[in-house]
């Protein structure tokens, strides 16, 4: 990257931060997209990465899909159309019985590339990209898509390195050298691209041991208050160590000064659990929620709930009666995780568009259409942390958009 195209890059990056929170990163939060033909390019630019990144983990999952999730719900069509793609896309599903894994070597040396990290990736190799994409985009093969994953997985900026990754673990016999990506992925001061890794590498590693340092056994405590009812705030996968769901720290306080939340749980023992990325964990999570509310009297909880925390909800709602629940970037798996009606008395769900760390976990990008009363409204792309981020809640006038009469009564 020259000097000047690095300084332009900082300069957008910064001027896209907001001021004063500690958990934004490099990648912002984008009101638009690029369109995906126009995303190819040979060093790291932040609108443009993004959409590389969607299309490839989109590929992925028509080509690898978790059960229960339906095409048009993991990658809703409007989505497809606002980067330029149609419902042709959703044919790459059918390829899927026909994948035989190819030599990564050979296909390294039948396109010419190198082994390793390009510093700025050649014009011969953006030309070649922008090419099979739009094969991809209008006549989906198997042979295009891996060759896409192996230019991709030599491009300098790691999003779309650790994006690539797993088409190269169902496409090639490359898988160690995919798996140890991601493993580097995990390692990054960036949250957004350690979060995308480490998604990744539990979906196709999920006995890793770069996994077991990131979770932690979590004990609900007890903390009775006269109050049976409150509002909690749950965290979500690998975020059991982080502040942000904590009384205290800026969208707690938001919440609570701002949004008027005026029965938020401030106790001293918060609910918590480990943040591991499982079914197993999130029955277990759910299960120990049921006892944190009895021991905390609470008869009846509203929830703020980011993540595969909303998941907990869901499963922990057969037992506990639910009032509001607003759910924040919430991975839909309708097969697993399906609340009944009688259970709570609304759901309000934030999210964004391509959300990259919901289509790393192979989850829906919005719930069914036949969940009758479920209200779903979208803030922004990609960028799956930034619903809980108060400055995108104020710029898209989510609190008004909350229903203040249907929490626990």
């Amino acid at each position: 990257m020259t000097r000047i195209k690095l300084l332009v890059y900082l300069i957008g990056v910064l001027s896209a931060l907001p001021a004063g929170a500690q958990y934004y990163t490099n990648y912002p939060t984008l009101d638009n997209p690029s369109h995906y033909l126009e995303s190819y390019h040979g060093d790291i630019r932040v609108r443009e990465d993004q959409t590389q990144a969607a299309f490839l983990l989109v590929l992925l999952n028509l080509l690898s899909p978790i059960e229960g999730i339906r095409q048009d719900d993991m990658v809703p069509p409007g989505d497809l159309k606002a980067i330029g793609l149609s419902e042709r896309l959703y044919g790459v599903a059918e390829l899927n019985k026909d994948i035989l894994p190819r030599a990564l070597t050979a296909i390294r040396d039948e396109i010419d590339i190198q082994q390793g990290v390009y510093r700025i990736l050649p014009d011969r190799l953006i030309d070649m990209q922008r090419s099979i994409a739009s094969k991809i985009g209008e006549q989906p093969n198997l042979e295009d898509i891996t060759k896409l994953a192996a230019i991709s997985f030599v491009h300098p900026d790691p999003l779309i390195r650790i994006a690539s990754a797993p088409l190269l673990i169902v496409l090639t016999d490359g898988e160690q050298e995919a798996l140890e990506e991601l493993r580097r992925g995990t390692q990054l001061k960036d949250q957004r691209l350690s979060l995308l890794a480490t998604t990744l590498l539990a979906r196709f590693s999920a006995k890793d041991s770069a996994l077991e340092q990131l979770t932690e056994e979590q004990k609900p405590g007890a903390d009775p208050t006269e109050n049976p009812h409150s509002t909690l705030v749950i965290h979500g996968t690998w975020a059991n160590d982080e502040n942000w769901w904590r009384n205290g720290y800026p969208f707690f306080e938001y919440l609570e000064h701002e949004v008027q939340m005026d029965d938020l749980y401030i106790g001293d023992k918060p609910f918590a659990w480990t943040g591991t990325w499982s079914h197993d964990a999130r029955k277990q999570a759910a299960t120990e929620l049921a006892t944190w509310a009895t021991k905390n009297n609470k008869a009846c909880l509203n929830i703020v709930a980011h993540s595969h925390g909303a998941n907990i909800g869901f499963i922990a709602s057969s037992g506990i009666p639910f009032g509001r629940m607003i759910l924040l970037s919430t991975p839909a798996h309708p097969h697993r995780y399906s609340p009944k009606p009688e259970n709570y008395q609304s759901i309000f769900s934030l999210r964004v568009h391509l959300d990259l760390v919901v289509l790393a976990d192979g989850g829906g990008n919005r719930f069914p259409a036949n969940w009758s009363g479920v209200e779903e409204k979208y803030i922004g792309w990609f960028n799956h942390s930034s619903t809980h981020y108060e400055s995108r809640w104020e710029k898209n006038n989510v609190p008004s958009w909350l229903a203040t009469d249907k929490t626990c009564q």
